[in-house]
């Protein structure tokens, strides 16, 4: 097993899921972190690989920066896949977060969902799955900065977030309720 590899199922034990599904979410990345050396690889279509995504919160609004995907023109969160140069999965997740929404100066929160779902099928690439670790973070500004591998970007409201697809409302209801508990901003 590699070093990402075993500071990924360390960081997994840890983690406390917050639905049955997250929790059989959980099991298939941990299972497939612990098993299989090509977790991270792209082209490994069967049975997917292990990408990096955040929900990164806004410095002052209870609200997330989502992104307007160019493939698949939905808003969702920063994310994609862990390249080899990546030590962990926080780092990752941070280098998507800078590339996709300009922003880099992050507080972490750690782990915050896990999700397992099905990316389309395009160009010569398989429909297959991306079996998703989701960092959280805190930026410290709110400047974000569109970039060539999204169409737009936003700072979406917790209630925006909380009425879209579970897979982003499941995480935005655990920030939702670390913010009221004032458990996110900065003292």
């Amino acid at each position: 097993m590699t070093p990402i590899h075993r500071r990924l199922v360390a960081a997994l034990d840890s983690y406390v899921p917050s639905t049955a599904v997250e929790m059989r979410h959980l099991q298939r990345i941990r299972r497939l972190a612990s098993e299989q050396r090509s977790a991270f690889d792209r082209y490994e279509y069967e049975p997917g690989h292990i990408t990096a995504s955040a929900f990164v919160v806004h410095p002052t609004e209870p609200a997330l920066a989502l992104v307007l995907h160019r493939k698949l023109e939905r808003w969702l969160q920063p994310g994609g896949h862990v390249e080899p140069d990546d030590l962990d999965m926080e780092a990752a997740s941070r280098r998507e977060v800078a590339e996709e929404t300009g922003l880099s100066d992050l507080i972490p929160l750690g782990i915050v969902d896990v999700d397992v779902h099905t990316f389309p099928a395009g160009g010569e690439q398989p429909e297959h799955l991306h079996l998703d670790v989701r960092q959280g973070f805190v930026a410290r500004t709110e400047r974000l900065v569109p970039s060539d591998e999204s169409n737009d970007v936003k700072w979406a409201s917790f209630v925006e977030c909380l009425a879209m697809e579970e897979s982003i409302a499941r995480p935005a209801r655990v920030l939702s309720a670390r913010d009221s508990a004032g458990t996110l901003r900065p003292h």
